[in-house]
């Protein structure tokens, strides 16, 4: 530790320093006696410390006690740690925990010290101002707070050492925490990571789905094994898909293709180099990597299907876009090619079965397929509170009493809508202010569009507490693959991260892995959900850390996650709307399945090196299911067979995430 001198040299003097020449100013003023001497620092009987050693390490003990359990399992992982809304990860939590605890111990002993004739003795004062040169004694007899400190220091001692040899390898004191194996060797494969335009895309036989084939991005030329599935932004593709479903000669996402794109599309790529070659592990395709606009709808012409979208309320400028659902099946209004609607590219269209087109509380929306007053049964405008003629609510719920917030969230009354059904979808109207992403396309007279396969309206759209249907929306997960033991020159992960969004606020979601077969058959799997906020309506924020279960064990990471309340057992069918033998009571709002929302997952976190130079670890592809052991795409490709070739050294036999 080093204090300013006061004086006018910008020397820094040590601690020992400074103790030196405080003392020998406090003698010089004092007279420089023997009786000076003891007055001012007399000497303390180390029998009448005793005392305030154990009650130093009783109280030690107790907050040790206290915090062990804390640091193995955060209770509700740190729910809400402040009235904003701002979330601290758990490591950090916890050693915020330990700090706080430490500090107020030390700031009770400081006040009981600053009490005249106290028995904890003096307490001193540092500062660095210069006026403020001396450090003065308070209280009048020998100290006992030394002691005191040092019995809690002692039994905090554990907590403070044993916690961050924990932390560093990604782990808490807990039997889920990742292990250190050997390191890794020099000679293996690769990890690589591209992103950037597709300049080049082929595939091996495009008459075959499960083809596989190259892309070359930033002038890399990566292998595209066979069964390698594509994420869109609302669907999969295999390369020999994206083929078969091309309205253009060739892929038509390529820059040199024979007719291509209007805009370039992006990919990113994550793979290894093994024996020379690149070759992808995973593979996702779309306009940008951040495509999104805002703005507020000016206007909609129904036969059309298109939204004039702009800066403020008002009729439709030269300047202002024109957004289209792409919707082929006509889940959230008119269908492509209905009426006068434009068909565009199919493969960038609207999930039908989880909503991409919602509120911002997760309500499923629409576009009436008829103008007002003409009424779309699916897509009624009585589903939106009306304020005044032309005018509608934002926030509401849809019931004929008000939604008052249930614990933990704060707030007043939410509005109630007696008209509404929640049974059925809600219209976006003109006015509403929308976030959207899609494809460039171009219509028949040769003008420019946007065709959203995501729209988000800035309305809080909530169902009647306790009731069904309910609705969600999963924002896209981050995960893990370990490796549960992680090479000794890594660092290796065990977390994740989501965002649900309910719009029944009283029930309480969790986290699910969807597990899939060859044929299509999909079941949940209840992932270790933390919830660390909850500061919006009907959002709560997951963040589970340092918890290999993370992983699946036998069952792997897995393509998708799901969001469904909390307590549904393990191994139960995941439905579609389409999805044979589905239960009828679970199908409402044009098709739809309430109070689930599947979404892919958006970023995979691999092993990475622990310092700069080491040996990089491979990307452990054969922790991914659908890799290693194939799947089959939600039914609408069956029995997809793992990567070939396997972007690894060698193919797995089975699914492994612990090394």
């Amino acid at each position: 530790m080093q204090i300013r001198s006061p004086s006018p040299s910008s020397r820094l003097l040590t601690w020992p320093e400074m103790r030196a020449s405080v003392t020998e100013r406090k003698l010089k003023a004092a007279g420089n006696s023997a009786d000076s001497r003891a007055r001012l620092f007399p000497r303390s009987d180390p029998w009448a410390q005793l005392p305030a050693l154990a009650a130093g390490l009783t109280i030690g003990a107790s907050f040790l006690a206290r915090l062990s359990p804390a640091v193995s399992n955060p209770p509700n992982g740190g729910q809400q740690l402040s009235q904003e809304g701002i979330s601290i990860p758990p490591t950090q939590r916890e050693c915020i925990m330990e700090f706080n605890i430490y500090q107020r111990f030390t700031k009770w002993i400081s006040r009981a010290a600053s009490r005249p004739g106290a028995r904890w003795g003096r307490q001193a004062s540092i500062t660095s101002d210069s006026r403020q040169q001396d450090l003065h004694a308070r209280g009048g007899k020998p100290g006992l707070a030394a002691p005191a400190l040092l019995g809690m220091g002692l039994a905090l001692a554990w907590l403070m050492a044993v916690a961050p040899l924990a932390y560093a390898k990604g782990g808490v004191v807990s039997t889920n925490a990742i292990t250190v194996g050997p390191a890794t060797l020099a000679g293996g494969p690769v990890p690589f990571d591209i992103t950037g335009a597709i300049q080049s895309l082929t595939a091996t036989n495009p008459n075959d789905p499960y083809s596989g084939g190259t892309i070359v991005v930033n002038g890399i030329t990566v292998i595209i094994p066979a069964n390698l599935v594509v994420t869109l932004p609302a669907a999969y593709k295999t390369v020999g898909q994206l083929f078969l479903d091309s309205p253009v000669a060739g892929s038509g996402l390529a820059l040199n293709d024979p007719v291509p794109p209007i805009a370039a599309y992006e990919a990113s790529i994550a793979g290894n180099i093994v024996y020379g070659e690149y070759r992808a592990g995973l593979v996702s395709i779309a306009p940008q990597s951040a495509n999104t606009a805002n703005g507020f709808i000016r206007s909609i012409n129904y036969y059309t299907g298109v939204m004039c979208v702009g800066s403020t309320p008002g009729p439709c400028g030269a300047s202002d876009a024109r957004v289209m659902i792409n919707d082929t099946d006509g889940r959230y209004g008119l269908a492509n090619g209905m009426g006068s609607k434009a068909s565009p590219d199919k493969r960038f269209g609207v999930d039908s079965d989880n909503p991409t087109i919602h509120a911002a509380s997760g309500y499923p929306m629409c576009l009436p397929r008829v103008a007002p007053p003409a009424v779309d049964s699916e897509c009624p405008m009585s589903n939106r509170l009306q304020v005044s003629p032309g005018v509608f609510g934002t926030t509401f719920v849809m019931d004929s009493n008000p939604l008052i917030p249930p614990s933990p969230f704060v707030g007043g009354a939410v509005t109630p809508c007696p008209t509404c059904n929640a049974t059925k979808q809600a219209p976006l109207v003109v006015g509403d202010y929308i976030a959207y992403s899609g494809i460039l396309a171009r219509d028949n007279w040769g003008g420019i569009y946007v065709a959203a396969y995501s729209i988000e309206a800035n309305v809080g759209i909530f169902t009647p507490i306790g009731k069904t249907p309910f609705y969600m929306y999963v924002d896209a997960p981050l995960i893990t693959t370990g490796p549960a033991i992680c090479p000794a020159n890594a660092e290796c992960q065990a977390r994740l991260r989501t965002t649900i969004f309910m719009t029944d606020p009283s029930r309480t979601p969790a986290m699910y892995a969807v597990d899939e077969n060859a044929a299509g058959d999909r079941t949940s799997r209840a992932l270790p959900s933390t919830l660390v906020n909850t500061a919006v309506l009907g959002r709560f924020v997951f963040h589970t850390e340092k918890d290999t279960r993370v992983f699946g064990g036998a069952n792997g990471v897995t393509r998708e996650i799901m969001g469904r309340v909390a307590g549904v057992a393990d191994n139960t069918p995941v439905f579609y709307g389409t999805t044979p033998n589905v239960p009828p009571a679970m199908v409402t709002a044009n098709g739809l399945v309430y109070g689930q929302y599947v979404s892919p997952v958006g970023e995979y976190i691999f092993p990475e090196p622990n310092v700069g130079g080491a040996v990089l670890t491979p990307y452990n592809f054969r922790c991914l299911a659908f890799l290693a052991k194939g799947w089959g795409q939600g039914g609408a490709l069956k029995y997809i067979n793992p990567l070939s070739p396997f972007p690894e050294a060698a193919a797995p036999a089975t699914v492994n995430c612990a090394f």
